[in-house]
């Protein structure tokens, strides 16, 4: 440890505060129930203790936000572009511009590959083999070529790494998903302005560290004041929790 979401539930005692003021955030019942159960969870190590996963696509549940005709949806992780896959078949087509980041050589060589077969994304994407954080230089990479793909000390490639202000600086986006392998909470620091300025509606993986669950939720809160803040579960395992912060436009009553 620390692995992903494990790590010593002692550490969890002296985050007492900023667990309860995220619990805090949340907009509905079901998220708070989901949060409980991933507290207990971190806490205990009880399976038991995680609710049933939900049998839709993740990052696009279709009953908490309105779809945009002309959404900018920015990809952070896009692998090899399976998300993107899903979400021009849940937007049906109808989309205005798509911003994909990958890092890893492997993958982003099956991304660019798959943008430039797709005929519903030419000339509207716009691939970069960029890692994603809170600054800009470059970094040590573990290349995988898996999902597990992640920014490391002992990682055997070297790779740019970017920020959101930095490379979105003249774009609007309306949609914002990331799922980077940790770099969350470094990533959703260096796109503070652009996420303050154009409110997009988040979807934030917070199963990568064990403190994600609380601060992600926190960190929605203070870029995005009057967004209502969801949990929702798609794996058994408690991986894959996704943390969604809607602004009230995108809102569906």
């Amino acid at each position: 440890m620390p692995h992903y979401l494990w790590d010593l539930p002692s550490k969890l005692l002296g985050k007492r505060d900023e667990i309860i003021r995220a619990y805090d955030t949340l907009a509905d019942e079901t998220s708070r129930s989901e949060y409980e159960s991933q507290v207990r969870f971190r806490l205990t190590g009880d399976f038991s203790c995680l609710s049933d996963t939900l049998a839709e696509n993740q990052y696009f549940p279709k009953d908490l936000y309105k779809k945009n005709p002309k959404e900018c949806y920015i990809d952070c992780g896009a692998f090899d572009g399976d998300t993107i896959q899903t979400f021009l078949a849940v937007s049906h087509y109808e989309y205005s511009e798509i911003i994909a980041f990958e890092a890893d050589p492997a993958n982003y060589k099956k991304l660019t590959m798959y943008a430039h077969e797709e005929v519903n994304l030419k000339g509207k994407i716009t691939c970069y083999q960029k890692a994603l954080g809170a600054s800009i230089g470059r970094i040590r990479f573990s290349a995988t070529g898996l999902v597990s793909a992640s920014i490391a000390t002992n990682g055997e490639v070297e790779v740019d790494r970017t920020t959101l202000d930095g490379d979105l600086s003249d774009r609007h986006p309306t949609f914002l998903k990331m799922d980077i392998e940790g770099a969350e909470m470094d990533t959703l620091k260096g796109g503070t302005r652009v996420i303050s300025k154009c409110q997009p509606l988040l979807a934030v993986c917070v199963y990568h560290e064990q403190s994600h669950l609380w601060e992600v939720p926190l960190k929605i809160r203070e870029l995005q004041p009057t967004s209502s803040i969801f949990l929702r579960p798609y794996s058994h395992n408690g991986f894959e929790l996704v943390c969604y912060g809607i602004p009230a436009s995108r809102l569906k009553p």
